[in-house]
């Protein structure tokens, strides 16, 4: 149907502006030490979330992507070529059915190019789909983790890092991937530090700060720095009392 995908992919960024929102509102709530509040509007983010396997589909459909543009660049450079022969005057070596394969080779590009151009406006929606199921993951865990519910709150950070880190070929050539598996990092470490889990907190907020300066994101970088830095610091004490 035409015009239906351009419809749900501006549907599927009203949806996840929406949800920009309602983590705006729970963020205002947590900050003023309203969890309980903070929660119902996080819990909002991604009710329904979404499976796993979906993501596997996204990946395979980015192979799609580029075996498909493939085939449409040979299609169409095949049709270029045939359509020259008709330049000339026809002679008994140009055979009468060269006119219908002009015509069916160039529909089989056309159809590649809407075929790829579908898959990749599906992987947009699936982009901006995950982009709010992760959002949703760090919310919750971080209300978790000031309810002292620790164990939910590192479920959480676990599965945001997850679907940043498993599906990153969903975001393109983006940063957004990387900047999420930032922030689930940190917050794993903050977790950790505040368990005096003190090494897995240096592993975690190492990580981060490494993906950080790779995205060239300083501002990401800094709390993961600021982080090892006690991290160690209170790993070295540790060390030294029990000596």
């Amino acid at each position: 149907v035409p015009g239906a995908s351009t419809g749900l992919n501006a549907a599927a960024a009203m949806a996840f502006n929406a949800q920009l929102t309602l983590v705006k509102l729970g963020d205002l709530y947590r900050r003023r030490g309203q969890y309980e509040e903070a929660e119902r509007f996080y819990s909002q983010i991604a009710p329904d979330k979404p499976k796993i396997d979906v993501f596997e589909a996204q990946y395979n459909a980015r192979q799609r992507v580029n075996t498909t543009r493939a085939k449409s660049t040979n299609a169409q450079g095949t049709a270029s070529r045939l359509g020259g022969l008709f330049s000339r005057k026809p002679s008994v070596n140009t055979p009468g059915q060269a006119s219908s394969e002009v015509e069916i080779t160039k529909s089989t590009a056309t159809n590649a190019v809407e075929t790829a151009t579908g898959v990749v406006e599906d992987l947009h929606r699936a982009n901006l789909l995950l982009k709010g199921y992760i959002l949703s993951d760090l919310s919750l865990g971080r209300t978790a983790v000031l309810r002292a519910n620790e164990a939910a709150a590192r479920e959480r950070f676990e599965s945001a890092l997850n679907f940043a880190t498993r599906f990153p070929p969903v975001f393109g050539q983006s940063a957004a991937a990387r900047r999420f598996q930032v922030m689930a990092l940190t917050d794993l470490g903050d977790l950790a530090f505040r368990q005096k889990r003190y090494r897995d907190a240096a592993k975690n907020y190492e990580a981060a700060r490494l993906r950080a300066r790779e995205a060239h994101r300083l501002d990401l970088s800094w709390p993961a720095a600021y982080g090892l830095g006690r991290t160690l610091w209170a790993l070295a004490e540790s060390e030294t009392s029990v000596s």
